[in-house]
């Protein structure tokens, strides 16, 4: 069902015009030149905005194609919309080349267009044919025909009176075949890649295809040459409604554009409706004027007829008077005189018996019904609007408005008595023509100056909101990437902290379980290494814990060291007895090196923990049999100075800062972290320094592996 409705649209115009073709008595004639300017300017100004900025925010990330599709659209509509400015009777009087190059090339330029999007396979455009030249070239052309036909329009008269008609059906043959042409290419694209895009636009060539033929081959002003203006408009919001909906993901938001967009389009329609409002009121205006001028002629033209009679004259002295040679000698002066074109005396019956044109005399009055009321005493003026032109092509009708007047005729002296005849007086008002062009584009220009001036103003404070919203979105993109980012680090960081704490965990509870097995008493000291392995495990455990929390509470600003005079000597010398059975369940060796006496203000229980984080570290890092710990102590400058090296694998330059931050290790050559860890032992170590006023590093140790310096004030004089 969908498939046959897609074909009865895609058909539907070319079904229209064949049956127009077949009853031409059907094809209805709608002469309505304004109604053309109106629509037509707008809806080509709007499409050519939209195409142009929608081709600007499709860039790089659309298919060439479809950036050449909407370039096409947007040489569509400013082609189009001098065809529509040029349309005679709006705001020109005259007939204008451009009203017909317009629209041949309206079509001519999107199918060459349309014909190279066509030529993009599945590897794309041809190397000779770039897309941006491509759009450039095209830019280039509109702008070069807008110049020539708002400059030099007699160029394109020259060709149309000397090339004629085989310009014209050339231009017709070359704009169906490339319309052919890119029917067929984009059907062969929607055939590859099943896109909605490339659907819409193969579709859309149909169409513009078919008006082609509507608008070279039928007669202007009737239903089936209004059909390619459908087509046009229809195809139109087809395509950008399908581009639009396809790239909305890919392109950011900017409120710049769409202002821009929006505020063009609104300031044109109100534009025209100003202009259209204008007009309608400066014609009541000047119709006034005019009305009551001519008025105001025929009052003293019809008292020079009752002057010439008696004062008791009737219909048949009226007559007499008519058929006086020299009657008819005076009137021409004094019609000329009064600027009058045509006047003519019509007796109680309404037929001419005297007139400015011989050939009038003996004819009933045009307007029966002014007349009537013309002869019971009212004086009427009415301005004649021009009739339709029954041209079947672009020229203006060469009749221009009039303006008529029926006033009474009296006798001499009896101007209150019965009315012996109507006096009939005729004026061209062609100058109400350019009038009324002038009042048109007059409104046109105010609006749009108008609206441009209010456009511009508040361009200036969509501009500051739109770095404001851009700011914001980027702000928010940031933060919603380090919202990820911290998501995928509490992922992480949980990953860690469960794996951490599940070995000591497991060791614990290990031991309990083969603390039953070891009974006797020859095994006691089986039961004691396993009851130490728990107590160790714990240990762990409670350290992991611990980490955990201090970071949190120093960088909340919740833990306050608690400074004491410090034996650090015996402080430093404590690592050997925690970290000595290790060692030498390892076969590690670890040295302490502290001169004695050595005493600072510190808190004892955070930089205690620094150092067998440290340690630990250094024991991690370490291979069995194999590793060398030092731990040393010293002073200088009022500063102490503690250092742990070891013979380890060492730690790339461009990670010597970066593992004192949060969750990260320092990894293996393979890129590896070498244990697995929750990364925050260094982070707690360089916090703790810092509450100390100190700084924290690491470095290449003399023969190789790692050496951890820390510093810390003396007393707490130097903080």
């Amino acid at each position: 069902m969908k498939r046959l409705l897609v074909i009865a649209t895609l058909v539907a115009p070319g079904a229209g015009l064949l049956w127009f073709t077949l009853r031409p008595a059907t094809d209805a004639s709608y002469n309505l030149p304004l109604f053309h300017f109106y629509v037509v300017t707008f809806i080509t100004f709007s499409a050519a905005v939209i195409s142009i900025l929608l081709s600007v925010a499709l860039g790089p990330a659309a298919q060439p194609r479809h950036r050449l599709a909407a370039t096409a659209f947007a040489v569509i509509g400013s082609i189009f919309f001098s065809h529509g400015l040029a349309t005679p009777g709006a705001l020109i009087d005259h007939f204008h080349p451009a009203v017909q190059w317009s629209a041949w090339l309206t079509l001519f330029g999107g199918g060459a267009i349309f014909a190279i999007a066509g030529l993009e396979t599945a590897r794309g455009m041809p190397r000779w044919l770039p897309v941006r030249q491509v759009i450039y070239a095209a830019a280039a052309g509109t702008v070069l025909y807008t110049a020539v036909a708002a400059l030099t329009p007699q160029w394109l008269t020259f060709i149309d009176s000397n090339v004629a008609p085989l310009h014209k059906n050339s231009i017709f043959v070359i704009t169906l075949a490339l319309w052919l042409f890119a029917a067929m290419g984009l059907w062969r694209a929607w055939r590859r890649t099943r896109s909605r895009v490339d659907g819409a636009l193969a579709f859309v060539a149909c169409w513009l295809a078919q008006a082609t033929v509507s608008m070279h081959l039928f007669t202007v002003w009737r239903f089936s040459w209004w059909i390619y203006h459908i087509a046009l408009l229809v195809s139109f919001l087809v395509t950008a409604y399908i581009l639009a909906a396809e790239y909305e993901q890919v392109r950011q938001f900017r409120l710049m554009p769409y202002f821009v967009a929006i505020s063009l389009i609104a300031t044109a329609l109100l534009a025209l409706a100003a202009s259209a409002l204008f007009t309608q009121f400066s014609y009541g205006t000047l119709t006034d004027e005019v009305e009551r001028a001519i008025s105001n002629s025929a009052d003293r033209l019809a008292g020079d007829v009752s002057q010439e009679l008696p004062g008791t004259a009737g219909p048949q002295d009226l007559e007499a008077l008519a058929q006086d040679p020299a009657f008819g000698r005076t009137m021409g002066f004094r019609r000329m005189g009064l600027q009058i074109t045509e006047m003519a005396i019509y007796d109680a019956q309404g037929i001419a018996i005297f007139a400015s044109r011989p050939e009038d005399v003996g004819l009933p009055a045009d307007d029966p019904a002014e007349f009537a009321a013309t002869q019971a005493g009212a004086t009427t003026a009415e301005v004649q609007p021009p009739p339709d032109p029954n041209s079947p092509g672009y020229s203006a009708s060469l009749n221009h408005y009039s303006v008529e007047a029926y006033v009474p005729i009296y006798a001499a002296g009896a101007p209150s008595g019965p009315a012996i005849g109507v006096l009939s007086v005729w004026q061209d008002a062609s100058s109400l023509d350019q009038a009324i062009q002038r009042a048109r584009l007059t409104g046109l220009i105010i609006a749009a100056l108008t609206m441009g001036l209010l456009l511009a103003a508040l361009l200036i404070v969509v501009r500051r909101a739109d770095r404001i919203i851009t700011a914001r979105t980027e702000e928010l993109g940031h933060a919603y990437s380090d919202l990820r980012q911290a998501e995928g680090m509490r992922d992480d960081l949980t990953y860690m902290i469960v794996h951490d704490l599940r070995n000591p965990l497991a060791a614990i509870l290990g031991s309990l379980d083969l603390l039953p097995t070891f009974g006797t008493a020859e095994q006691a000291a089986m039961r004691l290494r396993m009851v130490d392995n728990a107590r160790s495990a714990g240990q762990r455990m409670n350290g992991l814990i611990d980490d955990l929390l201090a970071v949190g509470k120093i960088e909340a600003g919740e833990l306050k060291p608690n400074f004491l005079p410090t034996d650090v000597s015996a402080l430093v010398a404590a690592r050997l007895e925690a970290f000595g059975p290790q060692a030498a369940a390892d076969k590690k060796t670890i040295s302490i090196v502290c001169p004695p006496g050595l005493v600072a203000e510190l808190d004892s229980s955070l930089i205690s923990r620094v150092l067998d984080n440290l340690v630990s570290n250094a024991m991690k890092y370490t291979e069995p049999e194999e590793g060398v710990i030092a731990v040393s102590a010293t002073a200088d400058d009022g500063r102490i100075a503690f250092s742990v090296r070891d013979n380890g694998e060492g730690i790339a330059d461009e990670q010597k800062e970066r593992i004192f931050q949060k969750f990260v290790q320092a990894p293996n050559a393979n890129t590896t972290p070498a244990r697995k860890g929750t990364g925050l032992g260094l982070a707690f170590c360089r916090l703790v320094v810092e509450l100390h006023g100190g700084q924290i590093w690491a470095q290449d140790a003399p023969g190789g592996g790692s050496e951890f310096v820390f510093w810390i004030w003396r007393s707490r004089d130097g903080l």
